[in-house]
This record gives C-alpha cells, structure tokens and sequence, in this order.
C-alpha cells in the first residue's frame, strides 16, 4: 500500500511538470496551432496511478489550462476556430479520462479476481499447480512446495517441464505419473493416480484442464495428501481381518461346545431367568420323551414326577432364578 502512495506521489509531481510544460507551449504558440489538445496528456498518465480519482483532478486540471489558453494564447485564427478546437479538445480530455478510470476499474476487478484466486489456494489443503499450454507455471500455492519438497529455484523458474520432472524424480512409482501429449489435448478430467513419494508418504493426484473463455488453456494439477487416510485404511483392514479370525475361532469353538453338549451322556437343560426352556439336548428327550419342540418354552415344571421330591424341585427353581448351573 505503501509503495502505491509513493508511486503516485510520483506520478503527481510529474504530471504536475508536464502541464506546467504543455501550459508554457500552449501560452506562446498562437491560437489554432494545438488547441488545448496536449492537455489529453493528463488524464492518460493516470493509466499508471492506483487511486483513480487522479484520474479525475487531472482532467479537471487539463481542461482549466484548456480554456485559461483561450484567453492567454498568442492571437492566430478566427476566434470561432479556437473556440471550436478548445471545445473539442475539452472533449478529448474528459472522453481519455473516461476511457482511463475504465480500464481502471476492469484492473480492478481483475486485481479483486486474482486477490480471491490466491486465497482459494492458500486456503485449500491440496497441493495446487497450474500450467499453460507454453509449458509455463501459471500459479501455485505454498502447500504444493511443503508437500512435495519443490525448492525455490525450482518452482520460481516458470518451467513446468522442469517442477514436473522435479516431481516425478521424487517417486518411487513414477509410472503412474501420467503426463503424455494425449492427456494435454484430453477434454475430460482424467481419473486420479496414487503417488508414492519417497519417504513413505501417498498423494494422489488428479488432472482437470484449463480453460480461458471456453479454449483450453492448459492443466490444473491437484495433489492431495492420503497417507494418514491410506494408513488409516490399511489399519482397518488389519483390524477387520483379525476380528474375522476371531470370529471363526470362536464360532468353531461354540460348535464344538454345542455338539458336546448334544451328545453328552448326561441331561441338559437350559432355561431362562424366568423358567422358560431353551435348550435340550439329545439325552434330554430320550430320557424325558418330551422332543426338543415340545419343551421349548415350556416350564421345567412338566419333569416333576413321583420321584422328585420337594426338597429337590425348590432347589431346582432356586438354581433356575438365580440364573447358574
């Protein structure tokens, strides 16, 4: 900001010399011979000032020495000639500074463009390279140079051949960095790759064309860091593995249990808290008659005979509530 003060400080004091220059000329040079029109010089140096209200003063400038010339001029063509010229040149002075604070304004609204671009890239976590169809670095951001170790000389050297090659010479698979003649004339963005880079880390990296006004312009390369995302991955598949293993131990042993219990030759039977059955085993119904889908809910109550006495069936209802063998 600073800088762009002292630029148009400068350019004050110089358009300042330069009417004082064109008003001595315009003063001693008889009426008909510029008319006012140098003063169209004001107005145009402003291309080159940051506040466009300079633009402005120096128009308002321009056209006060304009008609201060009417009157002060060397006395040479017909007066309505002069008047004439000078009415012109006034509207040459203010129709350039017209065109003047345009063109500022479009810079802008570029400068705002680029302003907000740059923040996009700076913002974004992914690694972001832009290259023209000259094989010229257009933009980058800061993650690109962290992420993949790209020294100043390098990145600063405008040479997308020699950041790419930089790249390329960091990967241990570097045949999965595709960069032919066909992928720059592709219209389509192509499907994204992992990159290994030495030292363990994984990107992966995706190819999007640029395009200016509807032309293909060049390549947007995109790099985004995957290797706490592989290696969480990775992990979870480790893990999954394992539980499946487990899983499998332990359903064989519980079919090993179940047979052992099928074909025990002493009487299981297993209730609920409540006293509903939910399992028998084999000898339970040879021993009992009842088959397994006629005692299954039922109460233990239906094994009560003349040989099981009082004393035993309440310690078999005592074991039942208090839910052990």
């Amino acid at each position: 900001m600073k800088d762009k003060s002292k630029s148009d400080i400068k350019l004050v004091a110089l358009g300042a010399a330069l009417a004082l220059a064109i008003m001595v000329l315009d003063f001693r040079s008889p009426q008909g011979v510029a008319g006012g029109a140098p003063y169209v010089a004001l107005p145009l140096i402003c291309l080159w000032a940051s506040n466009r209200r300079l633009c402005i003063y120096a128009a308002v400038v321009g056209s006060a020495l304009t008609v201060f010339g009417y009157y002060f001029s060397a006395p040479g063509v017909a007066v309505w000639v002069e008047f004439a010229n000078r009415a012109l040149a006034l509207f040459a002075i203010w129709i350039t500074a017209a065109l003047v604070m345009e063109r500022k304004k479009y810079e802008l609204a570029i400068e705002f463009s680029l302003a907000q671009q740059n923040a996009t890239l700076e913002s974004t976590a992914d690694g972001i390279l832009v290259i023209d169809n000259q094989d010229k670095v257009l933009s980058y951001n800061a993650n690109l140079k962290s992420m993949l170790k790209i020294p100043d000389e390098i990145i600063e050297s405008s040479s997308g051949v020699g950041v790419l090659s930089f790249i390329r010479g960091r990967l241990e698979n570097s045949d999965a960095f595709r960069d032919t003649d066909e992928s720059w004339t592709s219209e389509k963005p192509e499907e994204p790759e992992i990159l290994e880079v030495t030292g363990g880390q994984k990107f992966v990296m995706t190819i999007n064309p640029l395009r200016i006004e509807g032309v293909r312009s060049g390549k947007v390369y995109c790099f985004s860091d995957m290797t706490a995302f592989i290696e969480a991955e990775t992990e979870l598949k480790k893990a999954k593995e394992e539980l499946e293993v487990k899983v499998r131990e332990r359903t064989a042993e519980l079919s090993k249990l179940s047979h052992a219990l099928q074909h025990s030759p002493s009487v299981v039977c297993i209730t609920s808290r409540d006293g509903a059955i939910e399992y028998v085993n084999k000898r339970f119904c040879e021993v009992t008659g009842y088959a397994p889908e006629e005692a299954m809910g039922k109460n233990p109550s239906i094994l009560r005979g003349d040989n099981l006495t009082d004393d035993d069936y309440k310690q078999m209802w005592d074991t039942i509530l208090l839910g052990s063998k």
